[in-house]
């Protein structure tokens, strides 16, 4: 399970806004970037934000929605 605490990695997937939104880490042209989705990864994407390798999510102003049940890695996947 991915903490606001952890720093950011390609392919990092997790929710924010209490599971409202899915967030994607990609690379872009040798930077991270977080890709927002209005819901689940099918849905569109409706923000796109520059994100440090170098501060946490914390640091960024993410608070990642942590659920009360684990889900597995493909679970989470899109």
């Amino acid at each position: 399970m991915i903490l606001d605490t952890n720093k950011p990695k390609v392919n990092d997937i997790f929710w924010i806004n209490n599971g409202d939104n899915t967030v994607h880490v990609i690379e872009k042209e040798n930077n991270l970037f977080a890709a927002i989705y209005s819901g689940d990864s099918r849905s569109p994407v409706i923000e796109c934000l520059f994100l440090s390798a170098e501060k946490s999510y914390a640091e960024q102003g993410f608070k990642i929605w942590k659920l009360d049940t684990i889900l597995t890695d493909d679970e989470l996947l899109p």
